[in-house]
């Protein structure tokens, strides 16, 4: 993502606040174990998201708004954000941004964050590219 675009605001119990794009997957679910990864346009008000703590925090609201966004990759596949919610680093599919990034990945695991940071074009290149594949398919399971 670069500069400021399109996101969603999810309010949770604690009031602290969660913004991702709309298609960027979220954990609900009412342990990290029995999680299940829900595109964020598909949260909704009730709805649990996985926590740290082994809690699930409860969904008050879910907005539109506008933020600047970044798209992280971690070798896991989440991230634990400051509030303590879980979520993925993906977007439309697991399974599919896995495989897409597996090469990024290794090139970390065995080269370093240099070469990462030469892989940047390819990485802007590699989401517009597929990101509309990813979506149709996506929709699609």
């Amino acid at each position: 993502h670069e500069g400021i675009s399109g996101a969603l605001e999810v309010e949770l119990e604690d009031f602290t606040k969660v913004t991702v794009s709309d298609n960027h997957l979220l954990y609900t679910g009412s342990t990290f174990a029995s999680r299940e990864a829900t595109m964020a346009k598909h949260v909704k008000i009730g709805d649990k998201l996985v926590s740290s703590d082994g809690s699930a925090k409860a969904v008050l609201s879910v907005k539109d708004t506008a933020a600047e966004l970044v798209n992280v990759l971690t070798m896991e596949g989440s991230i634990e954000l400051e509030n303590g919610v879980i979520i993925s680093t993906h977007s439309f599919n697991e399974n599919l941004y896995s495989a897409a990034f597996y090469p990024i990945k290794m090139m970390y695991k065995w080269i370093g964050a240099p070469a990462v940071k030469k892989a940047q074009p390819y990485l802007v290149e590699l989401e517009f590219m597929f990101k509309p594949y990813f979506s149709v398919f996506a929709e699609s399971i």
